[in-house]
């Protein structure tokens, strides 16, 4: 099953900005439904600990790839009002 989160986040990871954006809720879902899984792994601790190294490197890129994205979109919203005032 984990396997199957990790290939659905490996495709969230090739996603556009706004693909990735519209399909927040499923990345969300999918995350939750890991995250929600870990702990049944744990009952092998070594193969936990390989699991849980392969989980923490996807939350670090998902969290880069979605901190981007807010941020270009964010800015981007700024700076179209920035230019509506003038």
């Amino acid at each position: 099953m984990a396997k199957k989160y990790q290939e659905n986040i490996e495709y969230y990871l090739t996603l556009s900005a706004s693909d990735f954006i519209n399909l927040y809720e499923d990345v969300s879902r999918d995350l939750r439904r890991y995250d929600a899984m870990m702990p049944i792994l744990a009952e092998d601790k070594s193969f936990y600990d390989q699991q849980y190294k392969v989980y923490e490197q996807y939350i670090d890129r998902l969290q880069k790839k979605s901190n981007f994205f807010w941020a270009y979109f964010s800015g981007r919203y700024q700076g179209t009002k920035a230019n509506e005032s003038s």
